[in-house]
């Protein structure tokens, strides 16, 4: 009966290190280590194309949107 428990058990987290593995693949690793609007002084955004255009916020309600909009953010692994 244990046996069994524990196969059964090995197959669900099996099961989902793979669904797990596939969605990174397809969507993106989340973002992790992001800090807190309230340590951040300044968030810097650069863009890589022919202007060359940089933002640099400093208002602490654009930080804390700034902090916010990660939540939506996926590095992309491939």
């Amino acid at each position: 009966m244990i046996r069994k428990l524990g196969a059964y058990i090995f197959r669900i987290v099996i099961t989902t290190v793979i669904v797990f593995c596939g969605y990174i693949f397809m969507n993106g690793m989340f973002l992790i280590g992001i800090p807190k609007a309230e340590n951040l002084q300044a968030v810097k955004i650069e863009y890589f194309e022919p202007n060359h255009e940089i933002k640099e916020i400093t208002d602490s309600s654009k930080l804390e949107l700034a902090v916010k909009i990660t939540g939506f953010l996926n590095y992309s692994v491939f």
